[in-house]
């Protein structure tokens, strides 16, 4: 009778624990709608992996095709050190999300300590400096079914994440993706209105001294 009432409230503990992330999800959702500040959207989808997670600290990626890399956007849990230590992770470094990124899917690692590919690296010390004990690195794959960018939630002691708390994390993955696309979108859109009106002023400019060259031939 005592083991059937402790399942009974350890399941209606992990209901509590998914209705709470799901709720996150829609508010985070509700929030992705009308903000246009994608650092902002960043910053509330990093907070709710780690919520859904669980976990102690977390951060988000960005692909930098320039540099074959992951470049860090933001972070939770973490002093700035980690910022430096991780700004730039090289697609093919010996760590989770670099990991994920090649093999194209999530990556846990429960135990940094007992983990193959971590073994003797320079980044098992990073880890250790930076009190990361486990950590789940998913890849934030576009709609056109290309990796984006990459978020990863970390434990200060060894810690498998629970199936359920992956299936929440899943869709917040996919609205990150999304933002990620729209503000690349964004950002081209921009530079090429720059261009555009960098290349209209210096028609003006050459239309201009056309003009004045022309003036000048026909006074004399």
């Amino acid at each position: 009778r005592k083991l059937a009432e402790e399942a009974r409230l350890e399941s209606e503990h992990q209901l509590a624990m998914e209705l709470d992330a799901t709720q996150r999800l829609e508010v985070t959702s509700i929030q992705l709608i009308p903000q246009d500040d994608a650092g902002a959207l960043y910053e509330r989808i990093l907070d709710a992996a780690v919520a859904i997670m669980r976990s102690d600290m977390g951060s988000m990626q960005i692909v930098d095709e320039g540099h074959n890399a992951l470049r860090l956007l933001a972070f939770r849990g973490f002093d700035q050190e980690f910022g430096r230590i991780f700004e730039l992770c090289a697609a093919d470094a010996k760590t989770s999300c670099a990991v994920s990124l090649r093999v194209g899917h999530r990556v846990v690692v429960p135990d940094v300590d007992t983990c193959d590919f971590l073994a003797g690296t320079p980044a098992l010390d990073d880890l250790r400096r930076t009190g990361i004990r486990a950590v789940q690195s998913t890849p934030l794959v576009s709609r056109t079914g290309r990796v984006v960018g990459m978020i990863s939630t970390h434990w200060r002691q060894a810690h498998e994440p629970a199936a359920g708390d992956l299936r929440l994390l899943d869709p917040l993955a996919r609205q990150a993706a999304d933002v990620m696309e729209r503000a690349g979108a964004a950002a081209a859109l921009r530079q090429s209105e720059a261009q555009l009106r960098d290349s209209a002023g210096k028609l003006e400019e050459a239309v201009r001294a056309r003009d004045e060259l022309l003036s000048t031939a026909s006074h004399e």
